[in-house]
């Protein structure tokens, strides 16, 4: 497995990290041709404050990410409804996801298997 690319932001709403992993091997045909398959494990504030992790997948075509809703791969990985939005705790929440990161690559695949 290639080793994942993370980031860590602070924005409007406090604290972001983003870790996008390429899925080897799943891909998809659009007008430009073939897209590659794109995991992002995200962890940020909620609209009802905490904190939550979650990963989706989508399709990379030129400098354009696409992600068909109720298709594509996205799963709530953990949620923490009274976190604060700190660097410590975001960074901890999304180093707990990354600790797990074959489980989550494992059900992404699962979900292209058909």
């Amino acid at each position: 497995m290639e080793k994942p690319t993370t980031y860590m932001r602070k924005g409007y709403n406090g604290w972001t990290a983003k870790t996008e992993l390429p899925l080897e091997g799943i891909t998809r045909e659009d007008h430009n041709g073939t897209c590659q398959a794109i995991l992002t494990i995200s962890t940020a504030k909620t609209s009802r404050g905490g904190l939550a992790t979650s990963a989706s997948v989508a399709f990379k075509s030129g400098a354009f990410m696409s992600h068909l809703l109720y298709q594509d791969f996205n799963a709530n990985y953990k949620t923490e409804p009274d976190a604060r939005c700190t660097v410590k705790a975001v960074e901890r929440l999304h180093d707990e996801a990354l600790a797990d990161l074959e489980l989550i690559v494992n059900a992404a695949r699962n979900h292209y298997a058909d």
